[in-house]
């Protein structure tokens, strides 16, 4: 078990207005237009600059609306939320590779492969953390993390 410090890679400014934002984007209470005005894409914070990438597959980016009714997130969403917001609670580094040029790249690969180039990235991925947990890297962080909540 891994004992986290408050580090300088770690914005807790940003991680509250991240938790916010996305707290209220999945309860429905916010637009997607207005989520995406209250993200600090500028952030030093890598997991604020992941959970934020990651939240953008919650909705729809093509018209404004809210998560409600055939929008909303599903239990399994909503869980996978709840995890974001815990990780975004804690001084705990993101510690997962930077994958922002891989989602674009990725693409024309997965379709031509069948699926095969995707299943080689969760693969390679999987080596390197728990996947199930993320944005957390290990299965200990999460479980130090959910034995600490609520901290406030």
């Amino acid at each position: 078990m891994r004992e986290h410090l408050p580090s300088e890679l770690v914005d807790r400014d940003d991680r509250k207005q991240l938790a916010s934002a996305l707290r209220k984007l999945a309860t429905g209470k916010l637009t997607n237009f207005a989520f995406e005005d209250l993200v600090p894409f500028r952030t030093q914070d890598a997991g604020v600059r992941a959970v934020a990438d990651h939240a953008w597959y919650l909705y729809s980016d093509l018209h404004e609306h809210e998560l409600r009714g055939e929008a909303a997130l599903t239990r399994e969403g909503r869980r996978e939320v709840a995890r974001w917001l815990l990780f975004l609670d804690t001084d705990v580094e993101y510690e997962w590779p930077d994958m922002r040029w891989a989602r674009a790249a990725l693409v024309p690969f997965n379709v031509l492969s069948l699926g095969a180039a995707g299943a080689a990235m969760r693969w390679w991925l999987a080596r390197r953390g728990a996947l199930d947990v993320w944005p957390f890297i290990r299965r200990s962080d999460l479980d130090v993390a959910m034995r600490r909540w609520p901290r406030r």
